[in-house]
């Protein structure tokens, strides 16, 4: 077409465009030179398409003299970028994945057979006292690898004693999920940064030491509020300044995120979270859970992989069951959970629907203060079996 019309870029970094996702990925690229004959090198970004096309960002042709700030870049398919796509420094799909995945040679299971796989692997690595929570991690994991499609994506406030193994689930979800990231003791700004170029998954660990800080620093207390309003696509775009420097900058924090603490969240910070509780590990539980070693480590690639491409394969199928689990949206926390029954749907297993709904009816329950004590959490248990109505316990 030819005339004068409205300018809307898009970050192509985490897009979804007209029923398509795309995945910038960096690529190393060897060829050689023509005129030498010597083998060449250079680094290329290039950006997937969730139709198997591959596309490449270039500025399109303008008249002599056009300053470079005027030029406007596109994808080769006519997505017109707000800025260069940048690769994920964490990103988990692999180029040769990417490569068999274009070529059809990549064969992807039902995602039933994945999240069973992913739980697996939960209950290998951690252990949790409700059952029903490693549900709610497990389809976590592939909701991190479509949540571009979704309106608004959960936070999993993971909340339990020192020592109950909130770091080590952390890590092990990282390991799981797409881009995953863990961030420790960081600056603000590092923190803000980092979210916005992972563009996956995001483990904040140890919330308890960034919150402590906030009312003596003003980056800090600017960042906490950014991750109240992470969890909603439109809400999670912040223009960061360095107060160093006083550049500005447009940084995304949207994203499932783990934040593990103590002490739990607080009242606005808790409507956007889904609390999974931690306690610490029985001594007779400890012979069965273990890290994982080379093996598993491999695996875990190759299900990161196989997860990629199922997400781009399914990408339509997700957005019209978000569409049907969606348009029932009454609160917030339907909100949130609505990317998880959307897995749970096309999982179409009964039991583990069930459990997720059992997890996400206890959010509602406040939560008490847990005594390891073993006779006091005899009796709770007793109490609890009274009030479903058992008459004899053994």
């Amino acid at each position: 077409r030819i005339g004068r019309f409205s300018h809307r870029p898009v970050d192509i970094n985490s897009a979804y465009v007209n029923g398509f996702m795309y995945y910038p990925t960096e690529t190393h690229v060897v060829a050689k030179d023509e005129e030498t004959g010597q083998l060449v090198e250079r680094l290329e970004t290039i950006v997937v398409r969730s139709d198997k096309t591959l596309c490449r960002a270039r500025y399109a042709p303008a008249p002599a003299g056009t300053p470079l700030h005027q030029r406007v870049l596109k994808l080769n398919d006519g997505t017109v970028l707000e800025k260069e796509p940048k690769a994920s420094q964490h990103r988990t799909w692999d180029y040769e994945a990417i490569q068999a995945w274009l070529e059809g040679k990549a064969k992807t299971r039902p995602l039933k057979d994945i999240v069973s796989e992913i739980l697996g692997y939960l209950k290998q690595a951690i252990w949790l006292p409700y059952e029903e929570d490693y549900v709610v991690l497990a389809l976590t994991v592939p909701v991190t690898f479509l949540q571009v499609v979704f309106e608004s994506v959960p936070l999993i406030l993971m909340n339990g004693p020192a020592g109950s193994g909130k770091s080590q689930t952390g890590s092990i979800m990282a390991r799981l999920c797409a881009n995953g990231v863990v961030i420790g003791q960081v600056s603000a700004a590092s923190a803000a940064r980092l979210i916005d170029e992972t563009r996956g998954f995001v483990v904040l660990d140890d919330v308890e030491s960034i919150a402590a800080k906030a009312g003596k620093d003003a980056q800090i207390s600017e960042f906490v509020q950014a991750l109240k309003v992470s969890y909603n696509r439109h809400t999670a775009i912040k223009y960061w300044t360095d107060i160093k420097t006083m550049k500005t900058e447009k940084l995304d924090f949207y994203g499932v995120k783990l934040l593990s603490n103590t002490l739990g969240a607080d009242a606005i910070l808790g409507t956007r979270m889904l609390r999974v509780q931690t306690r610490k590990m029985p001594d007779g539980m400890k012979s069965k859970v273990r890290d994982f070693d080379h093996e598993d480590l491999r695996r875990l690639r190759e299900l990161r992989n196989e997860l990629h491409c199922w997400a781009f394969e399914h990408v339509k199928r997700v957005a019209e069951v978000y569409g049907e689990v969606y348009a029932n949206k009454t609160d917030r926390h339907t909100e949130i959970s609505a990317p998880l029954r959307v897995m749970a749907k096309i999982v179409g297993d009964p039991v583990l629907s069930a459990e997720l709904e059992k997890a996400l009816a206890r959010q509602h329950i406040k939560a008490e203060v847990f005594n390891d004590d073993p006779v006091e959490t005899l009796k709770d248990a007793v109490r609890n079996l009274i009030k479903q109505g058992f008459e004899t316990v053994t």
